[in-house]
């Protein structure tokens, strides 16, 4: 989701080995079948075609920035340390 294509899932990797389950947070390599690679963008949401994850209209967040080297400013791209 949000583009609706439906697709198989071939194979899971985590670490480079073979997995059987991904869960949230986990980071995997996903083989697709039936979708075209250039339909994967960022942002996209694999999930059960009879339960599609719903598209948010509003996304609200809070950030606390620590240890800032630089301006925060509008526009500025960010990225998340692991906990």
């Amino acid at each position: 989701m949000p583009s609706g294509d439906v697709g198989t899932v071939r194979s899971l990797e985590r670490d480079s080995k073979a997995c059987d389950v991904a869960r949230a947070g986990d980071n995997v390599t996903v083989s697709l079948q039936g979708i075209d690679g250039s339909n994967v963008m960022t942002g996209g949401v694999l999930c059960h075609p009879d339960f599609p994850v719903a598209v948010a209209r509003h996304f609200e967040l809070k950030v606390l920035v620590l240890d800032l080297e630089i301006p925060l400013v509008i526009g500025s791209q960010v990225s998340s340390a692991p906990l």
